[in-house]
């Protein structure tokens, strides 16, 4: 373990792969808030691609993860998840299953909504395995969430909040002593994502 975690602090952000929201298009470079943030990470020297997602209406998952992990990835420990609503659902599963840098939530949910679309996305089929995403993140996992947000009522994204932060409180617990990484996902230059007047887009940090 001691060895885990040292590998873990010494993590370095050279990427970042963004999943956009559904029905984003083609061109995410004029979409909402993610040419700003784009442009932030790569004046931190981070790479990233604003590639438009096939099915981006839909969003199923047996579409989105092979996309990310064989054509924008492949996902490391020196890669950063940003997941914006329909796509912050696709973050929490790659997570389950790749070792990554961190992860930065937007609208995050774990239900589908009671929503037709959302239930055949087929991110919503089984649960969500909280523990298996911290211990597969090397430096931590930012959320963002906005009490306007017309879309994902805030009560579920303070769901995910909780099962990420009791998971993340159990990974702690396994870490030795004096070990301990610092908390957050450090290498990104922001502290909120600054984006239009709209609750579904403009979010608040939880802390």
């Amino acid at each position: 373990m001691e060895k885990e975690n040292k590998v873990a602090i010494k993590a370095k952000c050279t990427k970042a792969v963004l999943m956009p929201g559904n029905g984003c298009g083609s061109d995410l470079s004029r979409c909402m808030w993610y040419p700003w943030i784009a442009r932030r990470l790569r004046e931190c020297g981070i790479a990233i691609t604003l590639a438009g997602f096939p099915d981006h209406l839909k969003a199923r998952e047996h579409i989105w993860k092979p996309f990310v992990t064989d054509t924008l990835g492949p996902l490391d420990d020196e890669t950063l998840l940003i997941g914006h609503s329909s796509g912050s659902a696709c973050a929490l599963r790659l997570m389950e299953e790749h070792r990554v840098f961190g992860c930065v939530l937007v609208s995050a949910y774990d239900s589908d909504l009671g929503d037709k679309l959302e239930r055949e996305s087929g991110y919503f089929s089984r649960p969500f395995d909280y523990d298996a995403m911290c211990a597969n993140v090397a430096r931590g996992i930012t959320q963002f969430h906005s009490a306007s947000d017309h879309l994902v009522p805030v009560a579920v994204g303070q769901r995910v909040a909780a099962g990420l932060r009791d998971a993340a409180a159990r990974q702690n617990e396994k870490t030795q002593s004096g070990e301990q990484e610092e908390p957050g996902v450090s290498a990104i230059a922001f502290t909120y994502i600054e984006t239009p007047d709209d609750g579904h887009f403009q979010d608040d940090a939880y802390d």
